[in-house]
């Protein structure tokens, strides 16, 4: 059997890693948003225009990287990343500056996003890929805390103003980072991913169920500054602190479990458990609340998002990957996009602790019939 753990995956995974944490660092745009006189809605849309732009990019980045290569798409779009952190300093309106600046950033961050998991898809073995993609998941979660705490450290010492450089630096990293890594796609038959699509309900199923996972995933990536900021002693990257340490320890200690259980098996309680993640995120007043919805977060997502990539993957054709699992990061920022201006309103109306139990119970509900749908079609056991 190939080995997993190469120069080449370490490589990646240092790039993903920088890249990352320039990306997620921006769950603190809430603050600058408030900053500039904006309020729930605005921070709703906002998240929106950035995510939009990483959904629209998307199906294009990856026919892309089908076509001509996942390297040379995720240079320009690290350099783009770059552009528009840096940009972000001389921004002094919400509507159309900060929107619009935020719109370019959304679709660097996509194509980046969907490019590094191709990669990754590509390069682990076909019997160990879950396993590969959890281990490499693990960068993200790491620059899940690294990016806010760096983060709040550059507001503190310098304003947002520091913040914006720091991302951009981290992005800049990142950029030559990814001049390194080798080329994996072009080399098979390339087919129509539409088709296989609508041929496959298992196929389709993941996708409805990784939709999902980016709904629960967008309330507190999305709106967690902003609501801490009301709460007394806690900070953001305490939370995130929580949530990182969780996923890496059990990607990293269970690691081999994706693929000896499966999807079937593991994927019910992991959403489980991330559904009362963001039920506790309603509740939580103090650090100790705070911190275990983070390690429920991050458990829950710890399995969720590596079992539903390798789906993806299983169901896909080589010649199609680049689409497939662009489609796949795709549909979680879309997740995240109907989620903001959403969610948005209800925090605005409700307050924040409501709007988090009340996505707690419509994620719960629309798995539940997502999956006795699928049981009734397959039989006794998900087809996935």
């Amino acid at each position: 059997m190939p080995p997993l753990y190469t120069r080449r995956f370490w490589l990646l995974y240092a790039s993903h890693f920088t890249a990352a944490s320039s990306i997620i660092s921006f769950v603190l745009l809430p603050l600058r948003i408030e900053e500039l006189g904006g309020g729930e809605v605005d921070i709703g849309w906002i998240a929106a225009a950035g995510i939009g732009g990483a959904v629209a990019i998307r199906w294009l980045t990856g026919h892309l990287s089908d076509r001509i290569g996942r390297r040379q798409v995720m240079l320009v779009a690290a350099a783009v990343n770059v552009v528009a952190c840096l940009s972000f300093i001389g921004v002094g309106s919400l509507w159309p500056g900060l929107g619009m600046v935020r719109v370019m950033h959304g679709m660097a961050g996509g194509a980046l996003f969907g490019g590094f998991f191709t990669i990754a898809a590509d390069i682990c073995p076909a019997a160990r890929r879950a396993e590969g993609l959890a281990v490499f998941g693990t960068s993200g979660m790491a620059a899940n805390w690294f990016g806010p705490y760096l983060g709040e450290l550059a507001i503190g010492a310098g304003g947002f103003a520091a913040f914006f450089a720091t991302a951009g630096g981290l992005g800049l990293l990142a950029l030559v980072l990814v001049a390194c890594v080798q080329e994996t796609g072009g080399r098979v038959e390339r087919v129509e991913f539409g088709r296989v699509l609508l041929r496959s309900p298992p196929l389709m199923l993941a996708f409805a169920l990784t939709l999902l996972f980016g709904f629960a995933a967008g309330s507190y990536f999305t709106f967690l500054a902003h609501h801490l900021d009301r709460i007394s002693g806690v900070r953001t990257s305490d939370f995130f602190l929580a949530y990182t340490i969780a996923a890496l320890t059990l990607r990293i200690a269970g690691r081999r479990l994706p693929d000896r259980l499966g999807a079937r098996r593991l994927l019910p309680p992991s959403f489980a458990v991330l559904i009362a993640g963001v039920a506790m995120v309603g509740v939580a007043g103090e650090i100790w609340t705070l911190r275990l919805a983070g390690v429920l977060c991050g458990l829950g997502h710890g399995y969720v998002f590596p079992l539903l990539n390798a789906l993806v993957v299983r169901r896909s054709p080589p010649g199609s990957r680049g689409v497939a699992v662009n489609l796949f990061t795709a549909l979680i920022d879309l997740g995240v996009l109907v989620g903001g201006p959403v969610l948005g309103a209800v925090a605005a109306r409700l307050g924040y602790g409501s709007m988090y139990l009340a996505t707690a119970a419509g994620v719960a509900l629309v798995a539940l019939l997502l999956g006795v749908a699928e049981l009734r079609r397959g039989g006794r056991t998900p087809a996935i």
